[in-house]
């Protein structure tokens, strides 16, 4: 039974072709050909079907085995190409196999045709699966990150959850068998449970989000927005926690007037929770908000810039802000975990969401700058929100994790 092959010609001449149509079902095959004599047809040729094998003349008028070679280069194939030559010199074969040919045959001698294709063939083959179980331990290595990306998260939240939980439960159960009934102490207990509420339920509405924008089922509502509206909005939310003898609020809007496409929703989100970063690590100065636009021919852009002059972050920090349940410690004066990191992986979420991008520019002792550059005229948010460094679980918290998994 002859072994069926699809194999693209690249011949001007009809009778070529049909010699070695003839060698091919001589040696045991059955082909399923195709005749192209130009760069036209044969990337057309291309483009219906896949094919096993090509078999290209060196030279044609207007058309050559080597211009074959590099269409076949340029769309990234790996088949079989041999090519077919009246006269093969060793000047001929040096530069058809630096061009990528796998043999050269001489028209007058198809014997040789037959066994270089099933060479090829069954070396096709072996990349094929070389290539297969690279992408097959590609996959493992992926899901052991993911595997080892849990860990870390159910660790971190663990902790996060279990002490306040322990907290409430201690108090709770006090004043379930508290005798004394002293008022002042119960009102004390119960603030303290209904603020480890609070902070518990924040936390899990952030982890939810995250989950959300890292598997890309975030639902946005796409509008016009005002910039200096939306950020004016999220300033107005965050006042009352700053002390306003000690610190200063500055919102700069330039222009005031600006609107782009977006959520504002999410921008608003995103401008608290940088606003309530700067606030939390600024004892005194000023923290200062202010948007601007960057219009090209082709683009417009916002930009949302908080710049305070708080403690500031170390390099080591800074390479390693905005990664999701990595503890931060690294606050000037701070030797104590700082939350989880999800408020930062939102913004990241967000911002690429807008098609834009975050930097951060800090040192210890002078102040935190973070600019989100946001894309001002998509029609739509951007579709793979859910890009690796968006929401990230770094390596170098492994030895935190552990040691508060097992507090």
């Amino acid at each position: 039974m002859n072994i069926p092959l699809r194999v693209l010609i690249v011949e001007d001449s009809t009778d070529d072709a049909d010699l070695l149509l003839r060698a091919l079902r001589r040696g045991g095959f059955d082909p399923q050909h195709r005749r192209v004599d130009s760069a036209a047809t044969m990337n057309h040729a291309m483009d219906e079907q896949a094919w096993d094998v090509v078999i290209a003349d060196y030279v044609m008028p207007g058309f050559s085995g080597l211009a074959a070679l590099a269409l076949m280069k340029q769309r990234g194939l790996d088949l079989p190409a041999i090519i077919v030559s009246g006269k093969v010199s060793e000047e001929v074969v040096v530069i058809a196999m630096k061009a990528g040919a796998h043999d050269c045959v001489l028209k007058d001698n198809l014997v040789r045709l037959v066994p270089a294709i099933e060479r090829e063939l069954k070396d096709v083959k072996a990349r094929q699966a070389q290539r297969q179980a690279r992408e097959i331990e590609r996959e493992r290595d992926e899901l052991r990150k993911a595997i080892s990306a849990q860990e870390k998260v159910l660790g971190v939240v663990s902790h996060e959850l279990r002490t306040p939980l322990a907290g409430a439960r201690l108090m709770a159960e006090f004043l379930l068998t508290d005798t004394t009934r002293d008022p002042l102490q119960a009102i004390t207990f119960l603030q303290s449970i209904h603020d480890e509420i609070v902070r518990m339920s924040a936390m899990v509405d952030d982890l939810l989000e995250v989950a959300r924008l890292n598997s890309g089922a975030a639902r946005w509502h796409w509008e016009s927005v005002s910039v200096a509206n939306v950020c004016g909005e999220a300033l107005d939310a965050v006042r009352f926690m700053v002390d306003r003898a000690k610190v200063e609020l500055i919102f700069d809007a330039t222009p005031t007037d600006s609107v782009m496409q977006g959520d504002a929703d999410a921008i608003r989100r995103l401008v608290l929770n940088l606003a309530n970063n700067a606030i939390k690590f600024t004892a005194s100065g000023s923290i200062r908000v202010r948007t601007s636009t960057l219009r090209s021919e082709d683009e417009n852009w916002v930009e949302i810039e908080i710049h305070d002059t708080g403690r500031g972050m170390s390099p080591d920090t800074l390479a390693r802000l905005g990664d999701a349940f990595v503890l931060n410690t690294g606050s000037v004066g701070q030797g104590r975990a700082q939350g989880v990191g999800l408020g930062l992986a939102i913004c990241k979420g967000i911002v690429a969401a807008h098609g834009g991008t975050m930097t951060y520019a800090s040192a210890p002792g002078q102040g935190t700058k973070v600019i989100a550059r946001l894309r001002a005229d998509l029609a739509a948010p951007v579709g793979e929100t859910q890009e690796k460094n968006v929401i990230r679980v770094s390596s170098e918290s492994d030895h935190l994790i552990a040691r508060l998994s097992a507090a």
